[in-house]
């Protein structure tokens, strides 16, 4: 009997820290809505800048690097504001998305190797640590636009113009993260 009620605690205990981690992850749908909303700018507006024959247009990706920064330290204050238990999920995911955009960081500095090609390793490492995330959370709204993104970044492989690039990006941004932000918002909401 003992080691049945421990099987069961057990159970519980997993299944609680999953239903924390999962909470943590739907309720950030600003984040998402942020992060659609960075992406979608700086596309559309490198995008503007290059037709408007802006030379330097190029540096307003810099804003992504200002946008890192505040996620960071916004969420950094939460979680000491908040000073909640670590769970461990919630700690699994925070560390993969780290070690993601620090490869992120790296194949943008590629660039100049990899040319509009960075683009696809770029998505194609957000799209995986999308699926992970919303795979270890449940969230089917969230695999699904991670699928949309993973095809979104083997699309770019086959545009030829950094115009066509940049529109492209800006629509993924749009639909596959900046939307389902808003759906997790409105749920979080409803709750």
């Amino acid at each position: 009997m003992e080691n049945q009620l421990s099987y069961q605690q057990s159970f519980q205990i997993i299944k609680q820290t999953i239903s924390q981690a999962r909470m943590r992850f739907e309720q950030s749908g600003l984040l998402f809505v942020f992060w659609g909303l960075v992406i979608a700018g700086i596309s559309f507006g490198y995008y503007f800048l290059r037709k408007s024959g802006v030379e330097k247009a190029y540096l307003i990706n810099l804003l992504y690097l200002v946008a890192a920064i505040f996620t960071f330290v916004y969420y950094f204050l939460q979680a000491r504001k908040k000073n909640e238990g670590k769970n461990f999920l919630a700690r699994l995911i925070g560390w993969m998305w780290l070690i993601i955009n620090i490869n992120i960081f790296v194949s943008a500095f590629a660039m100049v190797n990899l040319g509009m090609h960075s683009t696809f390793v770029i998505l194609l490492l957000i799209s995986i640590g999308y699926l992970l995330s919303a795979i270890i959370v449940r969230s089917w709204i969230l695999v699904i636009a991670s699928v949309l993104l993973n095809i979104g970044s083997y699309i770019t492989l086959f545009l030829s113009t950094v115009d066509d690039l940049l529109i492209f990006v800006g629509v993924v941004g749009l639909v596959c993260i900046f939307l389902p932000g808003v759906f997790l918002e409105i749920k979080r909401r409803k709750q």
